[in-house]
């Protein structure tokens, strides 16, 4: 979470000085960001979203659908677009409450573009804009290296889920990744390089699956 009041030319000081470094290069490699405007922008935004999620082995919610749900939640989204020589690369989906919170809800990224620091680019934009918005705290959403960095304060929060998954494997999940989480720093890179690997090829073999029962 980070404390909008402090201004973003204090914020950015406190960001990781590779998180600086990645902000200047995407500035200096001719990146850009600004809000979506349009129903063409969404649309270019969607297109990203499905390379994103294709790369993930996500299910692809359908573009009219992901359209609706810009325009039902206009008055508490965001829609922040990374653009590259005029193509739209990245973008960040803002939720927030007016002279509130404003939450990192959603990100993707063309995998051919992530050399250029869209993502970096787009949550310094993003503090910005929320703050000439009057908004008072920017939740990040998570607790990953790339959020760490941002830095701010690392706030507890409680979830409560009814896991109707087979042998609750949602949960299991979950529980899996909270402890090795807490051993990464004494694993091996080898090792954990073969686990990113292992991951990888179980979700691509229940998106596949799912295609199939579909």
């Amino acid at each position: 979470m980070l404390d909008l009041s402090l201004g973003p030319d204090a914020l950015f000081l406190q960001f990781s000085q590779t998180r600086r470094n990645r902000i200047r290069r995407a500035i200096n490699c001719g990146v850009s960001v600004e809000p979506a405007k349009s129903r063409e922008d969404i649309s270019a935004y969607y297109a990203v979203y499905v390379d994103w999620a294709r790369h993930r082995f996500l299910r692809i919610t359908g573009e009219e659908q992901f359209q609706e749900e810009f325009v039902a939640a206009r008055k508490n989204r965001q829609l922040l677009l990374a653009r590259h020589k005029g193509e739209v690369i990245a973008g960040v989906v803002l939720r927030f409450f007016p002279g509130g919170v404003v939450e990192n809800a959603a990100n993707s990224s063309l995998q051919s573009a992530l050399h250029l620091r869209p993502n970096d680019l787009l949550h310094w934009r993003a503090i910005e804009w929320a703050y000439a918005e009057g908004l008072t705290t920017y939740g990040l959403g998570g607790t990953s290296l790339f959020l760490r960095q941002f830095g701010g304060e690392v706030v507890t929060t409680t979830r409560h889920r009814l896991d109707l998954s087979l042998f609750r494997r949602h949960t299991v999940d979950d529980w899996m990744a909270d402890r090795v989480e807490e051993v990464r720093p004494y694993i091996p890179q080898p090792v954990v390089d073969f686990s990113r690997s292992l991951r990888s090829h179980v979700k691509k073999l229940r998106y596949y699956c799912n295609r199939r029962s579909e």
